[in-house]
């Protein structure tokens, strides 16, 4: 994330020509709490000129809303987008009708519907009692629900697909999804692939330098940009 950067001073001032776009970034988080505008400060004179802001349940985005009203018109920020979402994290005992009204009801203000997904990794299948297969249906209902209204809505999505690759290129390939971003893809090439002939972008994660795969990120990101 650009602005986690930003937060340590990681990030050099760029030339007034360059453009940085963050395209996801969760500014409702209580790790912004205290200097949320010296952080989008510093980011702008970086040369960062739009955040894609993304939310991960019902609170997350009516914050997220927030954050998008209090910097709309501050010269200072990146200009702020708008996700909002349920993250496959919180899929389970989500309020996930509260989040679909509030997506049709701020449709005009939303760039996208996100940060939606599927997450099948054991932490997350293991934190709930009902088991991990149970946990990878709701994830799967939510996600398809999610993307099934940003499809009726002409918006784009933005993924999260931890540990689930294949199988949210392939939802997203059932409901007829065409504009998305696989945030922090960690999947394998082939399915990496396929994202890309369906003119997904990608953004890959730094655990990707650990990975012998890391040879297909030249063709990625000529194929995603």
């Amino acid at each position: 994330c650009v602005l986690c950067a930003l937060r340590c001073s990681c990030v050099m001032a760029s030339s007034s020509s360059q453009r940085i776009v963050d395209c996801h970034a969760h500014l409702d988080d209580q790790a912004f709490a205290t200097d949320l505008a010296s952080v989008l400060a510093r980011a702008r004179a970086a040369g960062v000129t739009d955040v894609i802001a993304v939310a991960s349940n019902a609170r997350s985005c009516a914050r997220t809303l927030e954050v998008h009203e209090s910097f709309k018109n501050n010269p200072d920020a990146p200009r702020v987008h708008v996700c909002l979402g349920i993250h496959p994290e919180d899929a389970v005992g989500a309020e996930v009708e509260d989040v679909l009204a509030l997506i049709r009801e701020n449709a005009a203000r939303c760039i996208g519907v996100g940060e939606v997904g599927l997450d099948f990794t054991p932490r997350v299948l293991n934190a709930h009692s009902i088991g991990p297969e149970e946990v990878k249906r709701v994830q799967q209902d939510v996600f398809r629900r999610q993307c099934a209204l940003a499809q009726s809505l002409d918006l784009p999505v933005n993924v999260h697909s931890r540990g689930a690759g294949h199988h949210a290129i392939a939802l997203l390939e059932e409901i007829g999804i065409t504009r998305a971003v696989l945030h922090a893809f960690d999947g394998r090439a082939v399915h990496a692939e396929r994202a890309a002939s369906l003119g997904y972008f990608l953004s890959i994660p730094p655990s990707v330098a650990r990975s012998p795969q890391v040879r297909y990120c030249p063709l990625l990101e000529h194929r995603s940009t």
